[in-house]
């Protein structure tokens, strides 16, 4: 069925529990987009977990930190910053609402872009580059296919998110809680899944 998109598609699919694997050009590198604020989220709740952050920890929000689409939830509700949200509200804001603002601050906590790469080499997951910000994105369409993936190392990943191979229990409830509660669009796998199907899902898309 790939024929139809009329371009280079990528496909990986685990069976956690036996481990078979379905792919289609699993190894080809892919733009992420918006995927990669899942791997923000595990970076986070990582350090969390370490005693660096915490949930209910505050972050001030400045005028200066407001970007992107107009949309896009903390640009709706604080326009103009002066604001300060727990790092539990931003991962909600991301990963549920998929909110650039919000990302961009959690990657500024966190160190920046190569913290999040430097935490996927950390659990032996090498095919996946986090490079750019969200604000990076939106001034250079170019810069979008610096963050990349292949399918076959993001679904190794969440392999180890489904199996509790990587975060504690709660953290990793709470993640795919995120992810579960995100709305969708009908045209994508969820919404073509049968009614009442689970699906923790984070998608990613482009103009």
């Amino acid at each position: 069925i790939t024929a139809v998109a009329h371009g280079r598609v990528g496909v990986a699919a685990l069976l956690v529990e036996t481990g078979e694997i379905v792919a289609i050009n699993e190894t080809s590198h892919y733009p992420m987009h918006s995927v990669y604020k899942m791997l923000i989220a595990m970076a986070v709740l990582n350090k969390i977990e370490n005693a660096s952050l915490s949930l209910t920890q505050k972050i001030h929000i400045e005028e200066s930190d407001i970007f992107g689409r107009t949309g896009a939830p903390i640009r709706q509700k604080y326009p103009h910053g002066g604001v300060d949200l727990t790092i539990r509200e931003l991962l909600e804001y991301m990963v549920t609402h998929s909110d650039g603002v919000a990302s961009d601050i959690l990657l500024r906590v966190l160190g920046g872009p190569s913290q999040i790469t430097k935490y996927l080499r950390d659990l032996g997951i090498t095919e996946i580059d986090v490079v750019t910000t969200e604000r990076e994105q939106g001034q250079d369409e170019k810069t979008q296919y610096r963050n990349w993936a292949t399918p076959i190392a993001m679904t190794e990943l969440l392999g180890k998110l489904q199996s509790g191979a990587v975060l504690s229990e709660s953290h990793r409830e709470l993640l795919l809680h995120l992810m579960t509660i995100t709305p969708y669009w009908r045209t994508r796998i969820r919404g073509l899944l049968p009614e009442g199907t689970p699906v923790a899902s984070k998608s990613g898309s482009s103009g």
